[in-house]
């Protein structure tokens, strides 16, 4: 928050869908396609599928590769965390699974990444950060500070187990 470097967020739709698959994978026609495929046909796969045994490793690779072409360096300690510098700007990237996190010293470095990204990925850009993964965020720039709260999250919990009136 001392830089007011910009806070976004996006999503990877259908991201596991979304990768090539590495070698040849055969599946059974699904429930529905009798007619059009007879007894003992196999479907030979494209991309990956959900549910497939490989489907997040491949997402990963898909993901990891096209962000270090992009120049992008990976932290050696987190494998998730990723940062670009270009034209004496900033920016950081966490991902999990499908989600991005992002905090850029501008919002050009920002748009240039999302520009060329949407070209490999489908995503829906959430914009400014206001939550992510359950966690509240909510920022002052003129006070300089970033206020995190899971509160919501605490009452979404209490009314999943029949909590809600408990006394503390």
């Amino acid at each position: 928050t001392e830089m007011n470097w910009t806070l976004k967020h996006f999503d990877i739709t259908a991201a596991f869908i979304s990768a090539k698959v590495d070698r040849p994978l055969y599946v059974a026609p699904p429930p529905g396609y009798e007619d059009v495929c007879p007894p003992g046909t196999c479907l030979l796969l494209n991309n990956s599928l959900y549910g497939l045994k490989q489907a997040s490793h491949l997402y990963w690779k898909r993901l990891q590769t096209w962000l270090l072409d992009y120049g992008f360096t990976q932290a050696d300690d987190e494998g998730t965390l990723f940062r670009i510098v270009r034209g004496g700007e900033s920016m950081i990237l966490s991902m999990y699974v499908d989600d991005g996190l992002v905090a850029a010293s501008s919002d050009k470095i920002y748009n240039d990444f999302l520009t060329e990204f949407k070209k490999a990925f489908s995503i829906s850009d959430q914009g400014d950060l206001h939550y992510y993964l359950g966690v509240k965020v909510t920022r002052d720039l003129v006070q300089g500070t970033t206020d995190l709260s899971q509160a919501q999250y605490c009452v979404d919990l209490l009314e999943r187990f029949g909590m809600e009136d408990a006394k503390t």
